[in-house]
């Protein structure tokens, strides 16, 4: 079970059109730590197919979140605390949020008491190139590792479509 904590980035987001959140496009990257305590803290990432090594290729709408054919892809990824997908492992009562990778402490979960509950996602942008960007997540005895890698493309960029509001006048005369 995934609760995402509310706040006025919630709103910011649904605005921009960038909100990024459900089970079909995301999911719950434990971090390959024991399976004893991976529950404590895992990633929720669009895209993710469950393994910490997540490729993507530049410009794929499935893992590139920004959408574009410009040498990077941008992930987007949710901290996550107290999960309930791994069997072996029971949700604790953590005293403190977990500590992660910089580019992911702007949106951590609300805590409270061993509930599930997820952050807001944060967007992390990775160069086209042959290291992978790699990122931690740290709770109790979970110490995790996820490493993000973008690829080029090999084949001419999707097409973006963009959606433009259209608006029309009407004109009404009226006479004496």
């Amino acid at each position: 079970m995934r609760r995402f904590h509310r706040s006025k980035q919630a709103g910011t987001a649904a605005l921009g059109g960038v909100l990024v959140a459900g089970d079909a496009l995301a999911a719950l990257v434990p971090g390959r730590g024991s399976n004893r305590f991976d529950c404590y803290v895992e990633l929720d990432v669009h895209g993710a197919s469950g393994s910490n090594h997540i490729t993507c290729t530049d410009g794929d709408p499935t893992c590139d979140v920004d959408g574009k054919c410009d040498g990077t892809c941008t992930f987007s990824i949710a901290v996550c605390v107290n999960q309930t997908n791994i069997p072996e492992c029971t949700p604790t009562a953590l005293r403190r949020p977990p500590v992660v990778s910089k580019s992911l402490r702007s949106n951590l979960p609300i805590i409270q008491g061993a509930a599930p509950a997820c952050g807001l996602p944060s967007n992390v942008t990775v160069k086209v190139g042959r290291r992978a960007t790699k990122l931690f997540s740290r709770a109790k005895k979970d110490k995790d590792h996820l490493f993000l890698k973008c690829q080029p493309r090999t084949d001419a960029c999707p097409l973006q479509t963009t959606t433009t509001p259209t608006s029309s006048t009407t004109t009404t005369t009226t006479r004496p």
